[in-house]
């Protein structure tokens, strides 16, 4: 009868229907887990590679700290050292004028007492012996200085010590090579010499025989 026919008709539809949806579901489902592993994969690439370039930013940042950190060191040595280079050279300059003006110093009294002579005036015999005393003022003065006199007359020629101005014929064979005079007295400052002597060295020549 057509009115016993129609349950069955909506039965079948109602079974194929949920049937047809499950289907579909289950192969999307298929689909998106097959792609979860892929895009798991990338994203966990991505992030690697995310970390590995943070990790060099990091070590490029503290490399450069590191040399900004030394350079200012370097700079700041250097700035350190050019100022006691200063210091050390403006003590070397105050010692070296310290010591200019002791050595000036020494000299006063000699100097006032030259010119004590020279105002005094009196004869001849008078004006000597104020100007050797003089004499023997500035050397002793010299002498405090640490000067010295180079070896004059009879020490033997020595070119460091010497300049020689002439040569005399000796016939005493002693006196070959030899100091005979001092033509201006030379000074020397501990091993420096500071003036040559001016000398005429002997030079031995056998007398001639008479014909």
């Amino acid at each position: 009868m057509p009115g016993e026919e129609t349950p069955e008709v909506v039965e079948e539809t109602v079974e194929s229907g949920p049937e047809s949806t499950t289907g579909d579901t289950e192969a999307v489902e298929a689909e998106v887990i097959e792609l979860v592993p892929e895009l798991t994969a990338d994203e966990l690439a991505r992030q690697e590679a995310e970390r590995a370039l943070q990790a060099e930013r990091t070590r490029r940042e503290e490399a450069e700290g590191r040399l900004r950190a030394v350079s200012k060191a370097y700079t700041d040595l250097q700035a350190e050292m050019e100022e006691f280079k200063k210091r050390m050279e403006a003590r070397s300059r105050l010692q070296v004028q310290s010591k200019a003006a002791e050595t000036m110093r020494a000299f006063f009294e000699p100097i006032q007492n030259l010119g004590r002579a020279a105002e005094a005036g009196g004869d001849a015999e008078t004006l000597t012996q104020g100007l050797q005393m003089v004499s023997k003022q500035f050397h002793e003065t010299m002498t405090k200085l640490g000067l010295a006199e180079v070896p004059g007359v009879g020490a033997p020629f020595n070119p460091e010590l010497h300049e020689a101005l002439a040569l005399a014929p000796v016939t005493d064979a002693a006196q070959d090579g030899l100091i005979l005079m001092v033509h201006r007295t030379g000074y020397a400052l501990g091993s420096q010499v500071i003036q040559p002597a001016q000398v005429v060295i002997g030079k031995h020549e056998a007398p001639t025989a008479e014909a």
